[in-house]
């Protein structure tokens, strides 16, 4: 069973009573030891990228980021030869249903928006087969930056527009006086959208958690029927590898249901037989919640994507998640090492 079809499921038996819950809990265990036993260290099964970033810069200081607190790796561009690289390995070893399946995200922690080259970037990786995403900042989102990227054939846009006025946007991502003309932004990009009858699929997306309490339902009636918005997208809050004190202690609010999984001794993260992330400098990284390389697989420079897939490195890594055993410094406190989210 998919872990999607598993949490369809789970959904359905959610809505009855606590020993419902219990019964979905023993349920996706058997699932999850099924796919356990079908797990081995070495993969010969082709990979994803979950993302490629292409710059860890970003003006912006939000309260929910680890950049924002702890990342101390040095800020750099990827330069466009080894962008490049990484989607000519990617294509090149896995089949094309698998690429189409899922977008492959042009950010990590960093605002792409400033690249100098994000719009070549962009049209290389789509005409190579990929479906591109990103996550940006209305903020930065100017006319020019808006009609380039959507020429360059973008697949899909998250715009990330957290609060409802200055004030609430201020406290959430650090930037004074900055709501209004993000949404202003946004509009004028919207608009552009229908100019040119861009393929592009934009969500105006806010994050559910504390500081966002009075802001969600607003933005929903402001952004829901304009035109070009697919939906807005109200996303789970996560603490993510919950090494960072200050986010953890952050409230998220209660809109989807968590099952915990470490009672029956079970690793539920699927990451290291899906995919992996690549840094801005090559490193190559387990998964999108690594902002400060605390486990790097590897590095371009130095081995291809697919060698890093089945190195020493990704190998021990299988190994604790099989065992039930990890201490590693990047899964060890990561709040879906043992969970799900339904």
């Amino acid at each position: 069973m998919s872990l999607p079809s598993l949490r369809q499921l789970l959904r359905a038996v959610l809505t009855h009573s606590s020993a419902a819950r219990r019964l979905a809990v023993d349920l996706a265990s058997m699932v999850f030891r099924a796919q356990a036993r079908a797990r081995a260290e070495l993969v010969h099964a082709p990979f994803t990228l979950y993302n490629i970033e292409l710059t860890n810069h970003c003006p912006m200081r939000c309260v929910m980021c680890p950049r924002t607190h702890a990342m101390t790796r040095p800020k750099g561009v990827m330069e466009f030869a080894l962008f490049r690289e990484v989607v000519d390995q990617l294509v090149a070893q896995a089949p094309k249903g698998l690429l189409a399946s899922q977008p492959v995200w042009l950010h990590h922690f960093g605002e792409s928006l400033l690249h100098p080259e994000l719009d070549r970037c962009v049209a290389y990786a789509e005409s190579r087969g990929l479906r591109t995403g990103l996550s940006l900042n209305p903020l930065l989102l100017s006319e020019d930056k808006g009609r380039a990227l959507l020429k360059a054939g973008v697949s899909t846009l998250y715009c990330s527009l957290d609060g409802h006025d200055d004030a609430s946007f201020a406290a959430i991502r650090g930037v004074k006086e900055a709501y209004e003309s993000s949404a202003a932004n946004l509009s004028r990009f919207l608009e552009i959208r229908q100019e040119l009858g861009a393929k592009a699929e934009v969500f105006v997306s806010i994050i559910d958690f504390e500081l966002n309490a009075a802001s969600v339902e607003l933005a929903r009636r402001r952004w829901k029927d304009v035109p070009g918005v697919r939906a807005v997208y109200v996303k789970p809050f996560t603490p993510w590898d919950g090494s960072v004190e200050a986010i953890s202690e952050i409230s998220g609010n209660a809109s989807a249901a968590v099952l915990d999984f470490t009672s029956k001794g079970l690793v539920t993260c699927p990451y290291p037989w899906r995919s992996m992330t690549v840094a801005y400098n090559g490193d190559v990284l387990p998964c999108c919640f690594d902002f400060d390389g605390k486990y790097v697989l590897g590095n371009m420079g130095s081995a291809s994507l697919a060698e890093i897939w089945n190195s020493p490195r990704m190998i021990a890594l299988r190994r604790e998640f099989l065992a039930n055993r990890v201490c590693n410094p990047l899964c060890a406190r990561c709040g879906e090492l043992r969970t799900i989210t339904i």
